[in-house]
């Protein structure tokens, strides 16, 4: 096993491969290893793993080994992830396998590398039941309802709150007895004492 721990250049992005996954991958390698701006770093360069010459410095070689030891394209990502045996060793041929997602995430809990834990999902806002209202034998919801009729939707409701039929609601005349009763009073506490003026002589 080789000494890693060193500063080191990345190879340059090659824009022409971005479609090939095995680059991803190796990319994804490099990148653990070697860039200290990776959330992931203090679990893979940070522990002084690295990558040993013979990948780090050609794509090739690490391709033709990712084949030999039976990548398929034609699988799932999911059932194809780089996986160290030895959790404190390098990225090496000899040290390297193919796992699934789910054994890679399990050998990580053995060796005591927590996966990150799942975002819990938020819980979906209940529906609200559509409200329908049925005049003459036609049923339709409340808000067209009382857009045919124009009203207001909280208007008719408070009439059908005191006995209304859905039809009584949407065709009774507006009350302003009460409105008027309130803004009488209002307007004669608020207006000002009379006075009384003595005439000049």
């Amino acid at each position: 096993m080789e000494n890693s721990k060193y500063t080191i250049y990345l190879p340059p992005y090659e824009f022409e491969l971005r479609n090939d996954r095995l680059y991803g991958v190796w990319r994804g390698m490099l990148t653990r290893c070697y860039n200290p701006n990776t959330k992931c770093y203090h679990r893979y360069g940070g522990r002084g793993i690295g990558v040993c010459n013979e990948w780090r410095l050609s794509f090739s070689s690490f391709k033709a080994w990712a084949l030999e030891a039976g990548y398929d394209y034609a699988k799932p990502r999911q059932e194809q992830t780089i996986d160290r045996i030895d959790n404190d060793g390098n990225y090496e041929p000899s040290n390297c396998r193919w796992v699934s997602l789910a054994e890679n995430l399990r050998n990580r809990e053995r060796s005591g590398r927590k996966p990150k834990p799942k975002q819990k999902k938020k819980p979906e806002k209940k529906k609200r039941d559509l409200i329908t209202w049925e005049i003459n034998g036609v049923a339709k919801p409340a808000a067209e309802w009382c857009r045919e009729y124009d009203v207001n939707y909280t208007t008719a409701k408070e009439r059908m709150k005191r006995g209304m039929t859905p039809y009584e609601a949407l065709t009774a005349k507006p009350d302003h007895s009460s409105y008027t009763r309130y803004y009488w009073r209002k307007s004669k506490k608020s207006s000002p004492s009379t006075v009384q003026v003595n005439e000049l002589p």
